[in-house]
């Protein structure tokens, strides 16, 4: 009897684009060369209460995320080597608020 197991492994692409009140964004990317957002298409969040929670385990791993509003806490955490986190809060905006944010 031959048995045979192929496992398949996909990157995995996200791409936020949010306007309005209280995002809540909970996300886990397991595997190599996931995305949220890349180099040239941030992911984008705009408006008050955002609040989310980011875990990528694995290697090669890319975080690029804008906020836009008047409050934000998030939670990124990543495992794994050569990962990658290009996160802003809009700086030019003075009601922006990235009162609390653990990476």
């Amino acid at each position: 009897m031959l048995l045979m197991s192929v496992s398949a492994m996909a990157t995995n692409k996200i791409y936020v684009t949010q306007a309005g009140a209280s995002l809540v964004f909970d996300v886990l990317q397991d595997g190599d060369g996931n995305m949220i957002g890349n180099s040239t298409t941030a992911s984008t969040a705009s408006g008050s209460a955002t609040n989310f929670n980011i875990d990528q385990v694995g290697n090669s791993n890319i975080i690029t995320f804008d906020i836009h509003g008047d409050s934000f806490t998030g939670v990124w955490s990543t495992t794994g080597n050569s990962n990658n986190i290009d996160f802003n809060c809009d700086s030019a905006d003075a009601t922006s608020g990235c009162d609390s944010v653990n990476a």
